[in-house]
């Protein structure tokens, strides 16, 4: 079964994604801890598939396998979705689209603030500089290990990672890369082992 990126290559060669199966659209996702979450008041912009199954909830999806209709991949539930204000597609009690999200995440649901666009704006925000960090005096082994432990440590955070072996990091492809995230990273592998990029681009810091 092949995979449409969305957002993220989750099936990317070399990368290890943190549920390779693609569950029940719909279902609700593992409970993420709290203090990983986003800002209060931060809001986040992102660029993906919203799916619907049946009577289960609507999920911003981080990937969709092929099939008609498709299935969700790792995803968020969506707070405060209407399928009568976007178009969409529609089979086998299945409704989905394509849509950029504007909105706030507690680090378990996306609750929008804004109507979604259908089609991507001309400028969609951009990634958040990467912090300079001096790579991490790990071997391969070493970092190996590190990605191994941080996709079984962090599972609702984390949706693919891999090792940069030129870089000497393991890079990591998150939820929503936050402060309180970085700074749990940094003590569970040392500073700068892991760099996390997020999917969720902030828009405001809910200052």
């Amino acid at each position: 079964m092949g995979i449409l990126p969305v957002v993220l290559l989750l099936g990317a060669c070399g990368e290890e994604s943190a549920d390779s199966g693609a569950p029940p659209a719909g279902g609700s996702s593992p409970e993420p801890p709290a203090d990983r979450g986003g800002q209060d008041g931060a809001q986040y912009q992102v660029s993906g598939a919203v799916l619907q199954n049946g009577d289960g909830e609507p999920m911003l999806c981080s990937g969709l396998a092929y099939s008609m209709p498709p299935q969700c991949g790792n995803g968020l539930p969506v707070e405060g979705w209407d399928w009568d204000a976007v178009a969409s597609e529609s089979a086998a009690d299945t409704t989905w689209g394509h849509y950029v999200l504007t909105g706030t995440w507690d680090g378990e649901r996306f609750t929008l603030t804004e109507r979604p666009e259908t089609e991507a704006p001309d400028e969609v925000a951009p990634a958040p500089e990467e912090p300079e960090v001096p790579p991490a005096d790990r071997s391969a082994e070493e970092l190996s290990q590190a990605r191994q432990e941080l996709m079984a440590e962090y599972p609702d955070d984390v949706l693919s990672a891999h090792v940069d072996e030129e870089s000497r990091v393991v890079r990591a492809d998150v939820v929503a890369d936050t402060p309180e995230l970085r700074q749990s990273l940094a003590e569970d592998f040392g500073e700068g082992t892991v760099v996390p990029e997020g999917w969720l681009r902030p828009v405001t810091d809910g200052g």
